[in-house]
């Protein structure tokens, strides 16, 4: 098993989070500083878990970012977990969760 550290600090959490079949999209403020933070995740976690896809959409005027994080079967639910969003625990401890099973 990996250990998986939360994909966004407590301090981070986007306010906004939807649910998606097969992973999350979270809602954030537009300004730069915000796109750079997701930018500088978006490269930590392709490191640690090449399986996630990554989906970033900004709307005109400094509008909402939507990040929309999803994967292969068992993304949600590894997602779930450091995230302390809803969803099935996960055996072992709140944090150490097992990355999807790729098909192929």
């Amino acid at each position: 098993m990996s250990v998986k550290q939360p994909i966004w600090p407590n301090s981070e959490q986007p306010s906004l989070r939807q649910e998606l079949q097969d992973g999350y999209a979270f809602h954030i403020p537009g300004d730069g500083e915000r796109i750079r933070q997701v930018a500088e995740l978006i490269v930590a976690e392709r490191e640690c878990c090449p399986f996630l896809v990554f989906e970033v959409s900004a709307l005109p005027n400094m509008g909402l970012v939507t990040v929309r994080v999803s994967g292969p079967a068992g993304t949600k639910e590894f997602l779930s977990s450091p995230l302390g969003m809803p969803g099935e625990p996960t055996p072992g401890s709140p944090n150490e969760v097992s990355p999807p099973h790729m098909q192929g």
